[in-house]
């Protein structure tokens, strides 16, 4: 409808999908997770450190999960450029957080 055609949606586990494009070597300039309240996979992440965007964009509804792939991802290369909390649900003690890491 808004004809673009340098994006793409997949609907799929997301560990197995980047699994598959770390091992076909895709070129993948942003990465944008929104992984569950358990946090990412290290497959998932370790996928990532083989397809090396340029910057990934960690969005999170459990900010102690994030900071814990943060670290990880620290590791891989990755440094945290930008965090904002967004507090979506008024009147609970839920905030989601949403990280911009940039390769080093």
């Amino acid at each position: 409808m808004n004809q673009l055609s340098n994006i793409q949606f997949v609907c799929d586990d997301a560990t197995e999908f980047m699994k598959k494009l770390a091992k076909e070597k895709h070129k993948v300039d942003v990465i944008i997770m929104d992984p569950p309240r358990s946090g990412s996979t290290k497959q998932f992440m370790d996928s990532v450190k083989i397809l090396n965007p340029k910057q990934v964009v960690y969005i999170s509804c459990d900010p102690t999960t994030q900071i814990r792939d943060i670290q990880y991802f620290k590791k891989i290369g990755y440094h945290t450029h930008t965090m904002h909390l967004y507090d979506m649900f008024p009147h609970t003690s839920h905030v989601e957080s949403i990280c911009l890491l940039s390769a080093k």
